[in-house]
């Protein structure tokens, strides 16, 4: 006589894929009441005004320390792995900064001109912190003088950390060209710099998620995940970009000149959503830290 055996289930598995189903579903209803798309576009806009002081402030600080002129040699490296409409903008901006930085001396008219371009390129930070505020629904900072010199800190932080990641970056690449190495390690130190700026990029935005939205002392676990998914997603998206730019002469036939700059404002709108897709991931893994806690 022969007895068929019951079917066996796993309900670990399956509850962990309803989980995972639950937290995507509440992630996109998220997303659209918090209207990441608009918001992010108005990151974008504000991010593409703040683009010419924030170039002008990086390379008045680093003709402190070093020649400028090495400001656009490391940007014209790093412009070969963007769209061609950022890539065109950045380096047009850089190469007026480093052109005005090589023509005047550094004194009280370059110390007010740095305060200038980070008071003006703190705007962009602070739609970035209004932006995260919405994503964790925190209320923003009282006061336009908190919230302004939060802006103008985080401003400097970037401001510094992209100074020194140009120096770094310059000497690192040189030392990777001058070392003789054959074409195959060559590729393998290349590609090992490039996942070591991933890798800071991403403790970068860790350390953004962290401190500057109102919010309290949150889970690390929440805020690595977020971060990393909003890195993956913006190289990605770099990489589709400059592949459909590079390839494709649509939006040249459409735009004409201003394809350059529809291209720039695109391509900053992509990484504003993915900051802030990046922070809604980490408010819903903290909310439901909270929720299992309890």
């Amino acid at each position: 006589m022969r007895i068929d055996s019951a079917p066996t289930h796993h309900p670990d598995k399956a509850g962990a894929s309803s989980g995972w189903l639950a937290r995507a579903s509440n992630l996109k209803t998220k997303l659209q009441d918090d209207n990441v798309v608009i918001v992010s576009a108005g990151i974008a806009f504000f991010f593409f005004l703040a683009l010419v002081p924030a170039l002008g402030a990086v390379v008045a600080i680093y003709s402190v320390i070093a020649d400028p002129s090495q400001v656009l040699e490391f940007s014209q490296r790093l412009s070969d792995t963007l769209p061609g409409g950022g890539q065109n903008l950045i380096i047009s901006q850089l190469r007026d900064a480093v052109s005005s930085s090589s023509t005047s001396t550094v004194g009280w008219g370059t110390a007010l001109g740095l305060v200038l371009a980070l008071w003006s390129g703190s705007t962009g930070t602070t739609s970035l912190i209004t932006a995260l505020n919405i994503a964790y629904d925190k209320e923003a900072r009282s006061g336009f003088a908190e919230k302004r010199w939060v802006g103008i800190l985080l401003t400097l932080a970037l401001v510094a950390m992209a100074t020194g990641g140009v120096y770094v970056g310059t000497e690192v690449l040189g030392l990777i060209d001058g070392a003789g190495f054959p074409s195959w390690l060559h590729l393998l130190a290349v590609i090992g710099f490039w996942l070591a700026v991933a890798a800071l990029l991403m403790a970068i935005l860790s350390g953004i998620y962290r401190f500057a939205p109102n919010r309290e002392t949150p889970e690390w676990g929440g805020i690595l995940w977020g971060a990393s998914i909003a890195v993956a997603l913006a190289v990605v998206s770099t990489i589709g970009l400059r592949t459909y730019a590079s390839n494709f002469s649509a939006l040249g036939e459409a735009y004409g000149s201003m394809a350059t700059i529809i291209v720039a404002m695109f391509y900053f709108l992509i990484l504003a959503f993915a900051m802030v897709l990046g922070a809604e991931i980490d408010s819903g893994l903290q909310t439901q830290a909270l929720r299992t806690d309890k």
